[in-house]
This record gives C-alpha cells, sequence and structure tokens, in this order.
C-alpha cells in the first residue's frame, strides 16, 4: 500500500509522516492496522492527512491532544479515529472510518 500518514498539531513545531508499507503495524480486526505516532506535545491540536499515492485528503482535522490521549487510553490501539472533519461532531466523538 502506498498510504503515508501525516500528523502535524497546529503551530507546525510537529510532523510526522509514516508509511502504511513500513512502518504498520497489524491491527484487532483485518484489514485494520496501528500506526503509532510519538513525541506528540500537549497543549496543541492536530490534523491527521492521508496520501492514498493518488491523492491527500484530511482524516480528521483541529483535535485536541486531550482527546487524541484518551481515545488511545480509553479505547486500546484499533479503535476509530477521532471523528472532526467538516461536518462531523466538533467534541471529537468517535466514528467509523
Amino acid at each position: 500500500m502506498p498510504h503515508k500518514f501525516t500528523l502535524a498539531n497546529d503551530d507546525g513545531s510537529y510532523t510526522q509522516t509514516l508509511a502504511v508499507a513500513s512502518d504498520a503495524q497489524p491491527g484487532d480486526a483485518a484489514p485494520s492496522v496501528i500506526l503509532t505516532f510519538t513525541n506528540l506535545a500537549e497543549h496543541h491540536t492536530y490534523t491527521l492527512s492521508c496520501d492514498n499515492g493518488d491523492s491527500t485528503y484530511t482524516v480528521f482535522e483541529n483535535v485536541h491532544y486531550e482527546q487524541l490521549h484518551l481515545q488511545t487510553q480509553d479505547s486500546g490501539a484499533g479503535s476509530d479515529p477521532p471523528s472532526s472533519a467538516a461536518g462531523a461532531d466538533p467534541s471529537g466523538a468517535t466514528g467509523s472510518s
């Protein structure tokens, strides 16, 4: 898979790109995978985008660190990402992907 996911914070001080082909761990249910972004700073919001080889799209936008951190603690790996893209619940409630 050529998919690359980029996580960036609101002020541009953090950007990390992970490739599904080289950085992913198998998820709990096929065909899901787990990408682990490291060294995130508190007190920021984060946006995740995906380059699928043909185009780039936003997975979620401006999600607070606390929501991402709670998502990983409460739901465990392999859960749905927070939904905060246009038209989604701005509270960061989880949704299907």
